[in-house]
């Protein structure tokens, strides 16, 4: 069994400069410009349930309310407590991306 691995934005951007050229820290300058716009987009007050961000050939994160829950304490003292509903960012791949995932 092999050992887990974390891929970094570093990881990305040496790929990205071997493949495409430039340097490795301005490939992971505009990684980073990607993400924070990304992140701006995604955080934006005005969004609301249904709202998406859709990136061709990659996915569609949707933006979604998640209900509210009661949470039981599996310790056994008997304490429950409420989680509020909240929204959160789900992702489904685009096909041929997922399809790409799960080739052997």
């Amino acid at each position: 069994m092999s050992a887990k691995r974390t891929v970094v934005i570093n990881d990305i951007a040496r790929r990205l400069a071997a493949e495409k050229g430039g340097t490795i820290k301005a490939r992971e300058e505009q990684i980073a410009e990607v993400f924070d716009t990304l992140r701006l987009v995604m955080s934006d007050p005005e969004l609301e349930d249904k709202d998406r961000v859709f990136i061709k050939d990659f996915g569609i994160f949707k933006f979604k309310l998640r209900s509210g829950r009661t949470i039981v304490n599996g310790l056994g003292y008997g304490e429950n407590y409420e989680v509020p509903p909240k929204y959160m960012w789900t992702f489904k791949p685009a096909s041929a991306f997922a399809t790409e995932l799960n080739a052997d």
